[in-house]
């Protein structure tokens, strides 16, 4: 008699915990797909020219920080294959009169024949600094 289920119970922990499991996965893809081999990548260490700016260096935490001679700016980035790609960053609002703020503006950059490259968000190459320091 008493001893039944009641209706609309028991199934609801398990389909809980499986949202759960696919909310996690879909945040831990970006990194599953280029965040573990950030210690081997090209784009490790400081561009740019010591003590001048634009300047930027990626940290194998997968940070990074820089000065474009406007603005300071840092955030965290992942590889993706060739690609490295800004999560997030930080930038300073001093705004320019000069068109000198383009290095904080990027969102991912390639390392190609010894150069750093800065895409914007369309794709384009808005910014290249060469390698500073070993």
């Amino acid at each position: 008699m008493g001893g039944g289920r009641k209706a609309g119970t028991g199934s609801a922990r398990p389909r809980l915990r499986w949202f759960g499991a696919m909310v996690l996965l879909g945040l831990m893809a970006p990194c599953l797909a280029g965040c573990g081999d950030a210690g081997s990548s090209k784009v490790l260490g400081p561009w740019g020219g010591e003590g001048q700016v634009p300047r930027i260096a990626f940290e194998d935490a997968g940070t990074f920080g820089g000065d474009d001679g406007c603005n300071a700016f840092s955030g965290t980035w992942y590889q993706s294959g060739a690609d490295v790609i800004v999560l997030d960053a930080i930038v300073g609002a001093v705004g320019c009169l000069e068109d000198r703020a383009r290095l904080s503006a990027a969102v991912s950059f390639r390392v190609q024949d010894g150069k750093l490259l800065a895409f914007d968000g369309q794709g384009s190459v808005i910014d290249e600094l060469h390698r500073n320091g070993p």
